[in-house]
């Protein structure tokens, strides 16, 4: 049987040569007996003499671009770097080994090196002055005991704004890295908005009290107002839309246009009082159904 050049010989006929070889036979003869070179029959019979067996032995194959020196470096650079996407350790590669490195190979080499991309833990960014204030108020409440423990109300009801690199919540680590400081992803945590809200019984002050009673309530819901911090808002319930009247002008700072029939005096003190205090009507901003204008009807 003729073979072509570079084909591996048939276990068969490599028996066949040992076989020969052992009886006796040259290599030359064997080698024209079975129309082979006599350079292959002398790696055959040689390799069995090192090795006692006929089967070929795995070749070494094409070296890897990275070496083992190169394979430490790129994973120290990782470990460092661990937010860095795949396309940005390549570019890295390639300036600092001054190779031709693809993508793909830098994938496979990360993988050699035993890193993989994990999905990171999420824990709160904390600066020394947040730190700071932990310890201090846990310090301050050494001493409280269970019972006043359970009268707290807790709350997870909060924003969290995470930071994150081009990897977005992955990471690069080994299976072993999960707990390590440097694999979290930080995220900032902004509690969350708190608005103060102050209802009043206004319709006892327009409708049933004398008019120096209702001054003197204007006087007091002042004090109260302004007693209010400025930077928390303000929501006041009342029920006037038929004392503060139709129409805006001179008054659009205040109020809309949607009011109901005419403003009386006790709709003037309303309006005056937010004015102010710097607030606003904000029901009379918005156009109403004929239905909806009346809160409580007789039904008599």
């Amino acid at each position: 049987v003729k073979m072509g050049r570079g084909s591996p010989i048939p276990p068969m006929l490599r028996r066949k040569i040992v076989e020969q070889y052992q009886k006796g036979v040259s290599q030359r003869k064997i080698a024209k007996s079975l129309k082979l070179s006599s350079s292959t029959v002398h790696n055959i019979i040689q390799r069995f003499r090192e090795s006692g067996t006929i089967s070929v032995c795995k070749g070494q194959g094409r070296k890897t671009i990275l070496d083992a020196r190169d394979l430490r470096a790129l994973r120290r650079h990782c470990i460092t770097y661990r937010n860095a996407t795949v396309m940005e350790i390549a570019t890295w590669a390639q300036e600092y080994f001054q190779k031709t490195l693809s993508v793909n190979t830098i994938h496979h080499a990360i993988h050699g090196c035993r890193l993989k991309l994990y999905r990171s833990k999420k824990k709160p960014y904390l600066n020394m002055i947040q730190k700071r204030r932990r310890f201090l108020w846990a310090k301050a409440h050494l001493k409280w005991t269970v019972a006043k423990w359970k009268t707290v109300l807790w709350s997870d009801q909060s924003k969290f704004e995470v930071l994150f690199g081009k990897l977005g919540h992955h990471v690069i680590r080994t299976k072993e890295d999960k707990d390590n400081p440097s694999c979290y992803q930080r995220s900032v945590q902004k509690p969350a908005s708190l608005m103060w809200l102050v209802v009043m019984p206004l319709t006892t002050m327009v409708i049933c009290c004398e008019l120096e009673e209702k001054e003197r309530f204007c006087s007091e819901l002042d004090e109260v107002i302004e007693s209010i911090p400025t930077r928390e808002r303000v929501v006041i319930g009342a029920d006037f839309n038929e004392h503060v009247g139709e129409g805006n002008t001179g008054d659009e700072e205040v109020m809309g246009k949607f009011g109901v029939k005419e403003r009386n005096l006790e709709g003037q003190m309303v309006v005056d009082f937010a004015k102010r205090m710097d607030m606003a009507v904000v029901n009379t901003y918005f156009q109403k159904m004929g239905e909806h204008r009346v809160t409580y009807k007789n039904p008599m």
